[in-house]
């Protein structure tokens, strides 16, 4: 698994593509590259791209280890929140473009009540959801241009 992402400082937005087959090494790796810069920015709006990150082989079925890695996922999340965000309100939103992906977006933003976590289908309601009109001509260049990589 690779992960696109940039932070856009201005904005206080944080952009990450998720690209491949999820791993939670991988996740908890990259979250380790991007801690620092959480510490040190004022990052309250998340988008994070699904749209090319697999979940299985197909992509079609639920995969054996998915509770765990959920839950690894969740743990990881919750981590985030409370040592880098001390717990301030961030607004997450996780973009997502098939069955399962939206399944497991569903699933991880539900472990989040009271949280403005949520997930679509459309770079507009994405925009619309993070406040962020000022990308609304240029979100899909932007995902695609992201300077760093992990």
């Amino acid at each position: 698994m690779k992960i696109r992402y940039q932070f856009f400082d201005d904005d206080h937005l944080l952009i990450q593509k998720f690209i491949g087959v999820f791993s939670v090494e991988e996740y908890l790796r990259h979250n380790g590259v991007i801690t620092g810069r959480l510490m040190t920015n004022s990052v309250d709006r998340v988008l994070l791209d699904f749209r090319e990150l697999q979940f299985s082989d197909n992509n079609a079925s639920m995969p054996d280890d998915f509770e765990e890695k959920m839950n690894e996922m969740v743990n990881i999340r919750k981590d985030i929140n409370t040592r880098n965000h001390h717990n301030k309100s961030v607004d997450l939103v996780i973009l997502v473009n098939s069955p399962l992906p939206t399944l497991i977006a569903h699933l991880f933003v539900s472990n989040f009540e009271g949280m403005k976590y949520h997930y679509c289908s459309s770079l507009s309601k994405a925009i619309e959801m993070l406040r962020i009109p000022e990308y609304s001509d240029r979100i899909e260049s932007v995902i695609e241009n992201l300077e760093n990589i992990s």
